[in-house]
């Protein structure tokens, strides 16, 4: 269960959705700067959606870099899921 909930963490990007915030906190304490809540939530979507996107349209380069990958999401019909909107994807669905 925990190897399965790992291994859609890490398919879906979901690590670097959250090491967003992480890295903003980290900065902010670096520079002496405060960032309001609303300034952590912008950028996380922000990076939520560029991974998706990126997920969706760089085919080409995730068939030299993780053609594994690209072969899960192309069996799974995520990558033709542009008009559909994206989601989640749990490995052994």
């Amino acid at each position: 269960m925990l190897k399965q909930i790992m291994q859609s963490f890490i398919l879906n990007r979901l690590h670097i959705i959250v090491s967003a915030p992480a890295v903003m906190w980290c900065w902010s304490e670096y520079l002496k700067v405060r960032f309001r809540g609303i300034d952590y939530l912008i950028i996380t979507l922000a990076v939520a959606c560029i991974c998706q996107w990126n997920r969706l349209t760089d085919v080409e380069e995730d068939a030299l870099n993780g053609p594994t990958d690209l072969k899960d999401v192309r069996e799974r019909n995520i990558i033709g899921l542009k008009k559909k909107g994206c989601k989640l994807y749990f490995k052994g669905e």
